[in-house]
């Protein structure tokens, strides 16, 4: 604290947590976790009373005190550098330039403050710019962290290339290929000029975009109210779409998680207020109580500007009670919530007509009671035979959702058809589903991709064609019972049943162990299997019929 220099890092993108100091002759690289540490155990020996020498107490004291603020004034800093990244804002790296270092001399650090003052500042002024910008352009509260700058780059640089970029835009409702912008890139302007000119050309296609069967709002706010249980969203979700008479999006589809910040909440609000169209809000329990607490003050801010001609319908979806829920209480406080209860949601018979009309029969469940009957053959050659590139994805295990949106993103990236044309329509896709340990986010997954073919997870997003065939398999195991009665989605499906193995339309090329069975079923009704070496080495190619005969005469 008495004459040191230091400056920050950042490493891998994340966010801040390092501090780089130089210590007299020595270069140290402090983690702020640890820095931290040190702040809590000053605060500790300055409360103990430990300090007792009579000359230096109060010295001692005034340095423990500078060096709480000082640790403080560092905290600030990376909390505003981090909140900056995380709404977007394009030059947090640059506001670390390696060349900007501070001193603290004799526990004194004006430098530092100034810093602080100002990034707190430009993290203030960011903010409201983007509340400004989401009352003029929808289309922006869609996007957070770097979203803004790679949907920037794409509109200045569009190619034929599918990438996230092109995923996010078809997520939101905007078709990439039809974007007729001469978009110019300026990266030395005013990042709030170069987002308001992304939001333009946004905004512009939104308009071209002809929304059918949308009704007009009511005059008067209203929240409708649904609980349930985890299996029950996807219920509760078409229901609500269904009773305010509006056409089931994904990309109005708001899901709560306890990593969800406050400026993507803010941005749901502004979304619901000026769109004008019904958007629905789902677990908000996982909110944190502060963000909640921020919700009903922002809604009942814009409540009071009394702007006739914006009000807002929004749904809310919870699985928990609502009795200690700080935002449905508010809500309730407000007298904008209506309930809705069982007996106004979707019945058995209209849910399946509702998931028929949004999956277009295109989605089937291969079953069979026991396991290997030939679901995996079976379904490539239903693909096979319609001309179209077989895709098989697995799922099993632990589900981390981001890897697995990213993974079945390139799956269907990747694919010979979709590589050099923005339409998928040329793929067939395979789901292989095996034991799960999280059901619920499977669930999600699942009805989202097969309703609304799109699904997003933080920055990632995926889109499939509607004509794009959807074959589930389910492992024949016990423990997938209890997962095919959670999974509602999958009970309104139409399903293959496999009852038994039809091996005249096997093909025993990718079935290298009936293959070598077969072998072996030959070389004995020839007679030669002492004077044979069969292995998976030299294994002859044999005429389906003959191995749908073999197999028949032998079982």
């Amino acid at each position: 604290m008495k004459n040191v220099s230091f400056s920050f890092k950042s490493h891998d993108q994340q966010e801040l947590k390092q501090l780089y100091g130089l210590n007299y002759n020595y270069d140290i690289t402090i983690n702020f976790n640890e820095l931290s540490g040190l702040r809590d155990r000053a605060r500790l020996i300055e409360y103990s009373h430990r300090i007792k020498i009579q000359n230096d107490t109060e010295q001692g004291t005034e340095m423990l005190h500078s060096f709480v603020s000082f640790v403080d004034t560092i905290e600030n800093i990376i909390k505003n550098l981090t909140q900056l990244k995380m709404i977007g804002y394009p030059c947090v790296q640059s506001l670390l330039e390696p060349s900007k270092t501070f001193t603290c001399i004799e526990g004194k650090y004006n430098e530092l403050i100034e810093f602080e003052q100002t990034i707190e500042k430009l993290r203030v002024e960011w903010e409201y710019n983007l509340c400004e910008l989401y009352k003029q352009h929808i289309s922006l509260t869609y996007f957070f962290y770097e979203q803004f700058w790679i949907i920037e780059r794409y509109l200045y640089n569009r190619t034929t290339v599918i990438n996230n970029a092109y995923h996010l835009l078809k997520y939101i409702g905007i078709q990439p290929e039809l974007i007729q912008y001469d978009f110019l890139l300026d990266m030395n302007q005013d990042p709030v000029n170069r987002l308001k000119k992304v939001g333009q050309v946004l905004s512009t296609q939104k308009t071209k975009i002809i929304e059918t069967n949308e009704q007009k709002y009511l005059t008067n706010n209203r929240v409708l109210l649904v609980q349930t249980s985890d299996e029950g969203i996807m219920r509760a979700i078409l229901s609500l779409f269904t009773f305010v008479q509006v056409p089931a999006k994904v990309n109005q589809l708001f899901y709560c998680t306890n990593r969800t910040t406050w400026m993507e909440v803010c941005a749901f609000v502004y979304r619901c207020f000026y769109s004008e169209k019904f958007h629905q809000l789902i677990r908000p329990e996982l909110l944190t109580l502060s963000i909640q607490d921020k919700f009903i003050e922002l809604l009942s801010q814009m409540i009071s500007w009394q702007q006739p001609e914006h009000h807002f319908q929004f749904g809310i979806i919870t699985t928990s009670s609502n009795i200690n829920q700080l935002l449905i209480n508010s809500l309730k406080a407000l007298e904008l919530i209506q309930e809705i209860f069982a007996y106004q949601m979707l019945n058995i018979i209209k849910l399946k007509e509702e998931i028929e009309k949004l999956n277009g029969k295109t989605c089937f469940l291969v079953t069979s009671n026991i396991a290997g009957l030939g679901k995996s053959t079976t379904i490539r050659n239903i693909i096979h035979n319609s001309g179209k590139e077989y895709i098989k994805f697995p799922i099993s295990g632990n589900i981390d959702m981001k890897s697995l949106v990213t993974r079945f993103c390139n799956c269907a990236n990747n694919s010979s058809s979709s590589s050099s044309s923005s339409s998928s329509s040329k793929i067939a896709i395979h789901i292989d589903i095996g034991i799960i340990n999280d059901i619920n986010q499977l669930n999600e997954f699942l009805y989202s991709v097969i309703l609304f073919r799109s699904f997003r997870y933080e920055s990632v997003a995926i889109n499939i064609c509607a004509d794009v065939s959807i074959y589930i398999e389910l492992d024949s195991s016990p423990q997938m019972i209890n997962l095919y009665e959670k999974i509602i989605i999958l009970q309104n499906l139409e399903k293959l049943q496999i009852p038994l193995i039809e091996w005249n339309q096997m093909n025993i090329h990718y079935l290298a162990g009936i293959k070598l069975v077969i072998n072996y079923l030959q070389a004995i009704d020839e007679q030669i299997i002492n004077q044979t070496d069969i292995n998976e080495e030299n294994l002859e190619e044999i005429d389906k019929m003959t191995c749908a005969k073999l197999l028949r005469n032998n079982s």
